[in-house]
């Protein structure tokens, strides 16, 4: 059986890697069509549902009519492809388990004996470290089948293992046009309930982010904040506290840059810190005065247009963090591409017709949103090593490790979980990073929307005046940025200049002179492999009962960004 189940890996490996032609699929599906058949029927209890896994894309086999149908088959099937390749390889490799049963002690000793090797990290049943990982992929969370009762639309809720890129899929289908890291990011920030908003220039697209990822939150769970008198949001609060986020389109309309808010404003700083909001209103109609109170454990999420001359309340500004949209030239062109697509209705109907996921989505996101866990970050030294120093820092990294923790709660299927204490696992950090570092440092540095921009176009050591920047950024006059205006970019180089980026000759000049000081640290200073034994080495001393479990549910992951080599 070990040689069939190792056959039977390559294979998928190949289905995953391969071009994709009818011609060569549809033999690799048959052939391990039938080599999981003979699992499935030695091992009934784990791989019961198997062959009918199989036989489900052995079906959409006979209906493919050309690359272009088997390019998107495949592009929607991968998720379900890739749950077949783990559960194959958790019964491969518990095969080898049994074979070198007693070799692989899961203790501190060994495991920090390991982190002191330079060499890559092993995954052949030749090594003696723990992370050869010959234990097998993590037994998924028990749930009925339809034996015991439970509807088919149940049970593929219960199975369903969505991706970050289940979230992007999502986005896309409903009009989304690049913003892949984005809508990741709102999306995890708005299952663990942060405190976030969307800026951008106008009709840069952020309202209409914002809006999708409202309808992909359950029925029942915002309350959308409008422009209002100053009490109107009191009166309102008991309806505000049957909902989990609050959501203000344009921020600067509900605070009133003119005329601001008091009530709001100190209702959105008591929420964003975690507490409650509690105003005495009077009633006019009963001559008395009544208390409201707006309970905390609310998340707040608004969209902000940076051409209004809006500033946050100084100890708001420190209790969200902000994500930024895409303003470039490309995003652009990609954006009137779509637009001129949506003029041909068959593509667009035929990619309706493939994106079928969305119900299932909104069910795992309400699940994830009632969900609440201690959670246990075996990382948590190395990243806080690479978060820049700066005073800001000290409440901004919070922004970082919620993510972190959103992502593990989001996959929390396939995480490790031991008493209600979810454990994050080295993909919730990695993706995080890979979606979210670049906008957390501008926040964390208050870097503005076009501050990377702006630094480009600064040569090390030679001055402008905001004329020349200008000039520089909008580009040749034959083809001028319209994104920048020259108000737009003084903005910019000020608050460069504010957030140390820039260095400003003489700040009571009208026409100062601006250098660059410093590099945006844009790429992490992380390690992953160091990372990884070290939050290895952590778990091995802190939770010896449980760590190897924890490793072998990484298993894949780890082969994917090359820190463990395949079998």
């Amino acid at each position: 059986m070990l040689s069939d189940l190792s056959d039977i890996d390559r294979e998928i490996d190949a289905i995953l890697g391969i071009s994709a032609t009818k011609e060569a699929l549809a033999p690799i599906l048959r052939d391990y069509h039938g080599i999981a058949r003979r699992i499935a029927e030695s091992d009934t209890q784990e791989l019961a549902g198997l062959e009918q896994l199989v036989r489900q894309h052995l079906g959409m086999v006979r209906q493919w009519s050309g690359d272009e149908t088997v390019s998107r088959y495949l592009r929607r099937e991968r998720e379900a492809l890739e749950r077949l390749r783990a559960l194959l390889g958790s019964r491969l490799r518990k095969s080898r388990a049994e074979l070198h049963h007693g070799r692989y002690e899961a203790n501190a000793n060994n495991a920090n004996e390991a982190l002191t090797q330079e060499t890559p990290l092993q995954a052949s049943t030749d090594s003696e470290t723990p992370f050869e990982m010959p234990y097998g992929m993590p037994q998924q969370p028990q749930h009925p089948n339809a034996a015991s009762g439970m509807r088919n639309s149940e049970v593929q809720r219960a199975e369903f293992l969505p991706t970050l890129d289940t979230i992007v899929e999502h986005y896309r289908a409903k009009g989304l046009v690049g913003e892949e890291s984005t809508c990741i990011v709102q999306t995890l920030g708005a299952i663990h309930l942060m405190n976030f908003g969307i800026e951008s220039l106008s009709g840069s697209g952020k309202t209409h982010m914002a809006d999708m990822l409202i309808e992909l939150l359950p029925e029942g769970a915002v309350y959308r904040m409008g422009l209002s008198s100053n009490t109107a949001e009191m009166y309102d609060a008991e309806q505000i506290n049957r909902c989990s986020i609050i959501y203000i389109p344009e921020l600067q309309k509900a605070m009133r840059t003119t005329n601001p808010n008091p009530i709001m404003v100190e209702v959105l700083k008591s929420i964003t810190e975690g507490k409650d909001a509690t105003r005495k209103v009077r009633d006019q109609n009963a001559g008395v005065n009544r208390q409201y109170t707006i309970t905390a454990g609310k998340g707040v999420i608004f969209t902000l247009a940076i051409e209004n001359d809006f500033r946050y309340d100084a100890e708001l500004s420190r209790r969200v963090f902000v994500l930024y949209t895409d303003v470039s030239e490309e995003q652009t062109e990609r954006v009137l591409r779509y637009k001129a697509a949506r003029r041909h209705a068959a593509p667009l109907e035929r990619q309706a017709a493939n994106y079928h996921g969305e119900s299932m989505l909104k069910a795992h996101i309400a699940q994830c949103m009632d969900m609440r866990f201690s959670y246990e970050n075996p990382f948590a030294d190395r990243i806080a090593e690479s978060v820049p120093r700066t005073i800001r820092a000290r409440s901004y990294a919070d922004y970082l490790f919620g993510l972190i923790e959103a992502s593990a709660k989001f996959h929390h299927k396939s995480r490790l979980v031991e008493k209600d204490a979810l454990f994050i696992s080295l993909e919730d950090v990695h993706e995080v990073y890979a979606h979210y570092w670049k906008q957390f440092v501008m926040g964390l540095l208050r870097v503005p929307l076009l501050g990377e921009q702006a630094l480009a176009a600064f040569e090390p050591g030679l001055p402008m005046e905001a004329q020349e920047a200008y000039e520089r950024m909008k580009g040749p006059s034959s083809s001028p940025s319209p994104a920048y205006s020259f108000h737009l970019v003084k903005n910019t180089l000020e608050g460069l200049a504010a957030a140390g980026m820039l260095e400003k000759d003489d700040q009571e000049s009208r026409r100062p002179l601006y250098v660059k000081a410093k590099e945006l640290p844009l790429e992490p200073n992380i390690d992953w492999q160091q990372c990884f034994r070290a939050g290895a080495a952590y778990m091995y001393a802190t939770y010896p009962q449980i760590a190897e479990k924890w490793l072998g549910m990484q298993a894949g992951f780890l082969k994917t960004i090359g820190l463990i080599q395949n079998e």
